[in-house]
């Protein structure tokens, strides 16, 4: 069965102000190439990151995480990353409770 990401270098780990500062749990890592692809404005979400259609309707099934999220970064850029795991997310709760109900709203705001 194959697994997300790999462990770190046992040599890290066993540093103990490394161990101390991460914890004593699994710790993971994966490989990230950075790099700034996205627009400034993005297409209209709702709080449980559904997209939402000209008239402010959510799309059923469809999510907008990230950088391409309504206008994430108004004032300026602040990372790709934390946004898309911020907001990934909670799209990804949304589209659970969607899932689980045909009578909850695509737009279903995600457990707090």
């Amino acid at each position: 069965m194959r697994t997300w990401g790999y462990q770190l270098d046992r040599l890290v780990l066993d540093d103990d102000a490394v161990r101390q500062r991460l914890g004593s749990g699994r710790i993971f890592a994966a490989d990230v190439v950075p790099a700034v692809t996205m627009t400034f404005g993005g297409v209209e979400i709702d709080p449980g990151c559904g997209v939402l259609d000209a008239n402010d309707e959510p799309i059923p099934g469809l999510y907008a995480v990230g950088g391409d999220a309504s206008d994430i970064y108004h004032r300026g850029y602040a990372g790709g990353l934390c946004a898309a795991s911020v907001t990934g997310r909670i799209a990804g709760s949304s589209a659970v409770l969607a899932a689980r109900s045909p009578k909850t709203s695509a737009a279903a705001s995600p457990p707090a």
